[in-house]
């Protein structure tokens, strides 16, 4: 299963913030829950994506999903850390 770096960035730290991903595609799943990651196996034809996101623990959604693009964009083009 081909994640983008991108992707990965902004779903990980929406996770941070309150919430969980999870990814099946095929043999492989992926699963995002607070700071923690897990790659795990599964059996499953087609794509199947569960987000869930505590609202109440992100303020301002969309001011928080801009500062997250604008860091997953920093880090894609320079190749620095997310803190960075």
């Amino acid at each position: 299963m081909a994640i983008s770096h991108d992707a990965h960035h902004m779903n990980s730290a929406l996770c941070q913030l309150g919430g969980s991903i999870f990814v099946c595609s095929g043999d492989k799943a992926l699963k995002l829950s607070g700071a923690s990651s897990e790659f795990l196996e599964c059996s499953y034809s087609g794509v199947a994506v569960r987000l869930v996101l505590d609202t109440s623990k992100i303020s301002r959604l969309n001011d928080t999903l801009d500062e997250l693009r604008r860091k997953g964009e920093k880090v894609a083009s320079h190749g620095l850390a997310p803190d960075g």
